[in-house]
């Protein structure tokens, strides 16, 4: 590794040498606007005549400029020692205060000269540093405070701005370095000794200006210059282009204030009290102006969404889905106040769906947002919106024939919904719009994708098939068709369509349903061992790709894929008939597995393998599975300790010696102890690592017997923790998957987790000591019957801190073990 990095740094460093050239930006972007309705104007019940007219509408509004061009993947890191002079500090982020510590070299003096060879010469130094102990502190803060690329690119420079408080150039040049070493593309530049920062984008940034380089657009994001030296070539070891989508809720701060909101609807009154986060809205304030649909796609605070929750669920749940959305319609278009931008801020500014709760005025793009947001969080309706010239609305894809003006969008019937038209029920839009082509704006559901998910693992379940782990494992084409993998055990049917291994092992699935539920096609690959798929991508060619692990050869229709040694990672490709065309393997089956890499691996279109490489562990990693880049190859990611199938471990006992639960569960809590795991989560970390253990079972009474013998005091103030325990028959790992078995079959409830039957999860322990419990089914976060999937639960050994990642758009709240759920 250490060989490898030394000669990539060496070619970077002999390019910055160079000659820069000279460019003239780009003059930036700027968002077409038309005056806006100056008030919003009210529906007449006599004048404004519902119809039932087609309204033809322009192409859709494409924002996302860039693709990725290449998968990311993890990074090739120096090997650093564990002992080094550090300087410790602390910031405020957003309301969150995140304590680190770094090299105390990676400070060093800025000349006041600025050149090629200044910069040059600053990567040089900055090199030989030990900045790999920092960027880990930096990712993991990324990860668990569930920051965006745009969060993370604000967390860095305002660290490196605290590192460099009196040198705007040390703290350009430091952002720049710790991006390009957390493998982001940037560029720094220069003018007149001045050092600039130029970032790509996938999207569309308004307001700055920007240089073209290989297709990207790279937006100088501080200032505002016309022209600047900079360099042609990216750090090759770059391959994240900065993505302003906001598709997870950021987890910063802790104060949360509500506003209260009147209306009427129908003759009732209403108060609707929704909450936001302040600190959130500090963030969003931060955020440059970008295209409207990053807007319409973003995810809000927990806080905020639960209050969306508790407050509106419970009103529309029993409406017609009319009825429901006329109701969020009147809400949205009578509990706000209606000012233009222009008027209230003096420029052009759009809100995520959280501001609109929070500022005191909102215009047609702002209502049209959070509408959008209302129907899809709580109806789980596919949305559309529409772009006039000067105005802004919605369309909603009921499942009911409703009444009024409508769009036929990709076969799909949208009826208008207007929430600046007061009072306007829905197939109505403002009167001097009516005549207008709208653009529209596709939009992204979460929602509505796992409702549909849902169904088809319904499906899949009756067929007895299985899930191999919680990562994108089905797609669906553009005509509704949905393509599933997983595995089943011995045989599974699925519609008259009869997968079956005679050897009662399991074995791969691949099937291919109609929207309506029938089976087109289903295929399976078969062999003698533990054979688990668990990812499937679609290309634009309608071929389908699916990935997995298995430990001895492999059959893909007398297509053999053979195994030497340990579990390998397969990938397979099949056309849109199911007909099998490659399939090919990592190549890993030779290697220890228990040492903590990760390794890639690439395949070109035909199923030769041209890439393979192995990295040291990276606990903040998460882009495992299959990746497909523009030029048609295939991409595998994983790990020895987290991917399923290779989470493995194995032990044996002396001939005649029998396996102890209870003195092996206290042997593994000392061990523990002494290695100073917070004591109220130790044990839970000794079980997961017995869990490890194939084909163990280790029984829930047994949990109890250690915490009885050893935490007498347990049970008293962790009562409804502690009677958990014995309702569970057993947990067995089978292959890396752990199911969790209850007495009576009932779930069992405690604080804000809900555990069902025959759930099933996987684990992976990181060098650190810390550990995450990777959720396929079953394991839920909630509270007043709302629950949402778990995705994951990460777990602190040093603070008894638990991350719970949960529902569709990766909600994550901490909690801490002995204070929220122990002690109650």
């Amino acid at each position: 590794f250490n060989n490898y990095v030394r000669e990539i740094d060496k070619e970077f460093s002999d390019y910055l040498k160079q000659a820069w050239e000279n460019y003239e930006l780009f003059a930036a972007d700027k968002r077409k606007t038309e005056p806006k309705p100056p008030i919003a104007p009210k529906y007449d019940k006599e004048k404004d005549k519902t119809s039932h007219v087609e309204i033809k509408c322009l192409p859709p509004v494409s924002i996302d400029i860039i693709q990725k061009m290449q998968p990311e993947l993890p990074g090739v890191k120096k090997i650093e020692p564990e002992n080094f002079e550090k300087f410790s500090d602390k910031i405020n982020f957003y309301g969150s205060e995140l304590k680190y510590n770094y090299d105390k070299n990676l400070k060093v003096d800025i000349p006041k000269s600025i050149n090629e060879i200044a910069i040059s010469n600053y990567w040089d130094i900055m090199s030989e540093t030990n900045y790999n102990h920092f960027i880990d502190q930096l990712l993991n803060f990324k990860k668990d405070y569930n920051l965006n690329d745009w969060g993370y690119y604000i967390l860095i420079k305002n660290i490196s701005s605290r590192i460099y408080p009196d040198s705007e150039n040390g703290a350009n040049l430091l952002t720049w370095f710790l991006l390009t070493r957390s493998r982001y593309k940037a560029k720094v530049a220069f003018k007149d000794n001045e050092v600039f920062l130029m970032l790509p984008s996938a999207n569309i940034i308004y307001g700055k200006n920007y240089y073209i380089f290989n297709g990207l657009k790279y937006y100088l994001l501080d200032k505002k210059v016309n022209n600047i030296q900079t360099y042609q070539k990216d750090f090759p070891e770059t391959d994240i282009i900065m993505d302003l989508n906001l598709y997870y809720p950021i987890n910063v701060g802790s104060n949360v204030s509500q506003k209260a909101l009147k209306f009427k609807d129908n003759g009732e009154e209403y108060l609707i009290k929704l909450n936001y986060k302040p600190d959130a809205i500090n963030f969003y304030k931060d955020y440059p102006l970008a295209d409207i649909k990053i807007y319409f796609d973003a995810a809000i605070s927990p806080e905020a969404k639960e209050s969306i929750i508790d407050n509106l669920r419970p009103i529309v749940k029993d409406k017609s889905e009319a009825e429901a959305v006329n109701f969020l319609l009147k809400f949205v278009q009578t509990a706000f106040e209606y000012k233009t931008d222009q008027e209230y801020f003096g420029y052009e500014k759009f809100y995520f769906p959280e501001e609109v709760i929070y500022y005191p005025y909102s215009d047609c793009e702002d209502r049209s947002v959070l509408f959008s947001y209302l129907v899809k969080e709580l109806l789980g309706l596919e949305v559309i919106g529409l772009e006039y010239e000067g105005h802004m609305a919605t369309a909603v894809n009921f499942n009911d024939d409703i009444e009024g003006d409508y769009i036929n969008y990709k076969g799909e019937k949208y009826t208008v919904a207007d929430p600046t038209f007061i009072n306007a029920p829905a197939g109505l839009i403002m009167p001097e719009y009516s005549k207008t082509k709208p653009k529209v704006i596709e939009l992204k559901n979460l929602q509505n994708n796992k409702l549909q998910q849902e169904r088809v693992w319904e499906w899949v379940k009756k067929a007895d098939g299985f899930r191999g782990d919680n990562k994108d494992d089905i797609g669906f084409d553009k005509d509704g068709n949905a393509y599933v993998t997983g595995y089943f055990s011995g045989e599974a049917n699925f519609n008259g369509k009869i997968l079956s291994d005679n050897i009662g092992e399991r074995d791969v699935f691949i099937v291919k349903y109609d929207k309506n539920g029938k089976v087109i096609w289903a295929e399976s690959a078969t062999g003698k061992g533990n054979d688990i798929a668990y990812n499937l991508k679609l290309d634009n060619e309608g071929n389908i790709f699916i990935s997995g692990t298995y430990n001895e050869d492999l059959n893909f229709n007398g297509n053999k894929l053979q195994i030497t040694g340990q579990s390998d990672v397969f990938v397979a490709k099949f056309n849109k008939d199911g007909d099998f065309i490659w399939a090919n393997k990592a190549g890993v089956d030779k290697l220890d597995h228990s040492v903590n890499f990760m390794f890639a691996a690439k395949f070109d279109r035909e199923g030769t393998k041209t890439m393979a490489k192995l990295y040291n562990e990276t606990e903040n990693f998460n882009n495992y599975g299959l990746a497909l880049d523009n030029s048609g190859n295939v991409y595998i990611t994983g790990s020895f300790f987290s991917t399923t199938g290779m989470n493995v471990n194995r032990i044996s006992y002396d001939a005649g010696s029998k396996f102890n639960p209870s003195s092996s569960l206290k042997s593994e809590n000392d061990k523990l102890l002494n290695e100073d795991y917070e004591k109220t989560i130790a044990g839970l970390f000794a079980a997961m690592k017995l869990l490890k253990i194939n084909a163990l079972e280790i029984s829930g009474i047994s949990v109890q017997e250690v915490l009885n013998k050893h935490n007498p005091d347990f049970k008293n103030f962790a009562t409804d923790f502690y009677n958990s325990f014995c309702k569970m028959t057993f947990m067995k790992n089978s292959g890396g998957i752990i199911t969790i078995k209850i007495n009576d079959g009932k779930s069992i409830i405690f604080n804000k987790i809900k555990i069902n039957n025959n759930a099933r999860i996987k684990v992976a322990h990181y060098k650190s000591g810390n550990a995450q419990v990777d959720v396929f089914s079953g394991i839920y976060v909630g509270r007043n019957n709302i629950w949402y999937d778990m995705n994951f639960i990460k777990l602190y050994k040093n603070s008894g801190d638990l991350l719970l990642d949960y529902d569709d758009d990766h909600t994550q709240k901490k909690i801490n073990l002995k204070t929220e759920i122990l002690i109650r």
